[in-house]
C-alpha cells in the first residue's frame, strides 16, 4: 500500500492510531465506559498491538463491572 508513496524498498514504518472505545447501555444517554489511547507500533506488529489493546480493554471493562451483567 505504501510502496508507491515511499518509492519502494524496505522501510521501517511506524503506525500510530488513535483508538477510542465506548460502551453504551440501551436507555442511557451517556456511555458507561469510555477510553481513548494512542497506539504506536512497527508495521509488522501493528495487528498484534491492536488486538492486545482490544483484549485488555474488554478485560478492564469486565473487572470494572461495566459489562458484568451484560449478555
Amino acid at each position: 500500500m505504501f510502496n508507491n508513496l515511499l518509492g519502494g524498498g524496505e522501510w521501517d514504518t511506524t503506525f500510530i492510531a488513535r483508538m477510542e472505545s465506548a460502551l453504551y447501555v440501551h436507555g442511557q444517554i451517556d456511555a458507561v465506559w469510555w477510553d481513548r489511547v494512542n497506539l504506536e507500533a512497527q508495521k509488522k506488529k501493528a495487528k498484534d498491538v491492536a488486538e492486545r489493546y482490544i483484549r485488555n480493554e474488554i478485560k478492564a471493562m469486565q473487572q470494572g463491572g461495566a459489562i458484568s451483567g451484560l449478555k
